[in-house]
């Protein structure tokens, strides 16, 4: 439209603001054909009425002649002390907005109490006006911490397509709102939509989230993985690379890895095992190795809570990944093999042993034992039998030289020395330990037994030793060793060994 033909819009605007002679304007109306400068004279003169007086009416056409010229839009107006660009939004105007947002020095990072505390853009995302959005994400004034708090008014509100919009424009998705991070709150929010917005972009640090910590409280990964909720950890499972990239720390001699624990000391192990979330636990087991052996505040490693809990679906895992897991010793604990013995779990120890191999059975604990005699020493009677069928020694021995045989008869187990018998050629009944007893000498002497036991609890055991030709030679020589010849042949003290 041209500055003449808008001229009597003009002319009635600026005598209804300054409240002019009428005869000024019909000299305007009549003299607007013949002198269009004037018009614009006159636009140039009253430009900030006019332009004032459009923006409360919703008037684009007398906005646009006056939107080029030196204009402050940023200064509150009369009456209401609302901004140009807030009379617009609540007007609804999008041409008026549009026209404004040409102008390089608005502002939109003022909150505006008529628009209850919001910036302009939070405005139009609660409104849902997607097409005025774009336009003031486009404003070279939109600054990054007004764009940044949108995306919380866009959770809050539950416009997916305003969040959508907002990281389209390379707004930062990683905001803070005090202690809080969106992607941590649409986590606990369960707003999974919203959550696959937010992972799906790139410039999120998942490694933050692994490694970061506030006041004490447990890390934010570590959070997430105590949630029962698979269908959130399953999203953020295909993103798991990102973590991995992002957690790695480079310490003064060799690269390590910062592994963050919760307040009882759990790692994201434990808690991945104790949850049951199988794909993560597998997961962390392949890509950190050294959580496998870390306690927690229980004494507990996540590989001693995969054998406690029976996981048969991770030790499957492991034993096709890295069957090597049993073997390794933590320097405060023995090999899990030996976990899986306490536990008395044969089954388990049977796909071990089919990985590995007999080499599991001369694999000591820290006391220097092998497995049977563990097993032997803890009266596992199951646990001793299984042992030897799959391949282990009787005859094997401890750092004394005592066999499982002579533990079952220090230890007065009745059932496991019979089991032990049972293996007739292969149990040597008659092996001697580093002082040279057997294991009909541990029967015999209640002097060397545990505390509490008396001779009548060996006494059954002494019978099926001899029965299986258990040799006294051996008593003989310990017990001339024990006493003075003199005393020896003392019938008294004969009398009382027996």
């Amino acid at each position: 439209m041209s500055l003449d033909k808008i001229h009597p819009d003009i002319a009635l605007c600026i005598a209804d603001l300054l409240d002019e002679d009428k005869d000024l304007v019909a000299f305007l109306k009549t003299t607007r054909s013949l002198y269009p400068a004037l018009a614009h004279y006159t636009a140039w003169r009253y430009r900030e009425i006019i332009f004032q007086y459009a923006v409360k009416h919703s008037r684009p056409d007398l906005l646009k002649l006056v939107i080029h010229m030196p204009l402050d839009v940023n200064r509150k107006l009369y009456p209401d002390f609302r901004t140009p660009i807030c009379f617009a939004l609540m007007n609804g105007d999008k041409k008026s907005v549009e026209l404004l947002l040409t102008k390089p020095d608005l502002k939109l990072n003022r909150s505006e109490a008529a628009m209850r505390g919001s910036t302009p853009l939070q405005y139009v995302i609660k409104a849902g006006n997607e097409t005025i959005m774009e336009s003031l994400l486009s404003h070279e004034g939109m600054d990054v911490y007004t764009a940044s708090a949108a995306l919380w008014t866009a959770f809050g509100t539950q416009s997916l397509n305003a969040m959508k919009l907002l990281l389209k424009h390379n707004v930062e998705p990683d905001s803070p709102r005090g202690r809080k991070f969106l992607l941590g709150a649409v986590w606990s929010a369960g707003q999974l939509p919203f959550f696959d917005v937010l992972i799906e972009d790139e410039r999120v640090d998942l490694g933050y989230y692994w490694r970061s910590e506030f006041s004490g409280q447990d890390p934010i990964f570590l959070g997430w993985m105590k949630d029962l909720s698979m269908e959130r950890l399953t999203r953020l499972w295909h993103h798991r690379s990102r973590i991995t990239a992002s957690a790695e720390v480079d310490l003064p001699g060799h690269p390590s890895l910062y592994i963050p624990n919760d307040s009882l000391g759990n790692n994201a192990l434990h808690i991945a095992v104790a949850r049951g979330h199988h794909a993560w636990a597998e997961y962390l087991f392949e890509q950190f190795p050294d959580m496998a052996h870390q306690y927690n505040d229980e004494y507990d490693t996540p590989i001693s809570m995969v054998i406690a809990k029976k996981d048969l679906v991770i030790c499957d895992f492991l034993l096709r990944t890295n069957p090597s897991i049993f073997l390794m010793p933590n320097h405060l604990s023995d090999p899990p093999v030996f976990e899986i013995i306490h536990k008395k779990d044969l089954s388990l120890f049977k796909r071990v042993h089919s990985v590995l191999g007999d080499s599991i059975f001369t694999l000591r604990d820290l006391s220097g034992d092998v497995p049977i005699i563990e097993a032997a020493t803890q009266g596992y009677n199951a646990m001793v039998k299984g042992l030897i069928r799959l391949g282990a020694d009787p005859n094997a021995t401890n750092r004394d030289g005592c066999t499982p045989l002579m533990l079952a008869a220090r230890n007065n187990n009745l059932s496991l020395v019979n089991s032990l018998l049972r293996f007739r050629t292969r149990v040597d009944v008659d092996r001697e330990d580093q002082l040279g007893w057997t294991a009909y000498i541990w029967a015999r002497w209640p002097q060397y037994r545990p505390r509490g036991q008396t001779s009548k609890d060996h006494a059954e055991i002494r019978r099926v030793l001899e029965a299986r030709g258990a040799g006294k030679g051996a008593l003989d020589r310990v017990e001339k060793k024990r006493w003075p010849k003199k005393m020896w042949l003392s019938s008294s003290i004969r009398k009382s060994l027996v």
